[in-house]
């Protein structure tokens, strides 16, 4: 199977790369974008923040997992305690 970019989680388990890699493109472009604004605010926010914003739910609950893994990999978001 070919992992374009925007699914591409290098280091991360087959299971988030399949969950983003079969996450419906707009589904994936629109999470991964306001997960970007959220992260950009520069305040704290949690999965579920992101899943208040986004009123369509994935086929798959690791998509959300898929995104923030997504974000993380690429050093736009770290975790906090």
């Amino acid at each position: 199977m070919k992992i374009d970019d925007l699914s591409s989680l290098p280091s991360y388990s087959d299971g988030l790369q399949a969950a983003l890699a079969f996450s419906p493109e707009q589904w994936k472009e629109q999470a991964i974008r306001e997960g970007l604004h959220l992260a950009r605010s520069g305040d704290r926010f949690t999965v579920e923040n992101l899943q208040r914003i986004i009123a369509i739910e994935p086929e798959s609950p690791k998509s959300w997992g898929a995104v923030i893994a997504y974000l993380r990999s690429r050093g736009l978001i770290e975790r906090v305690n």
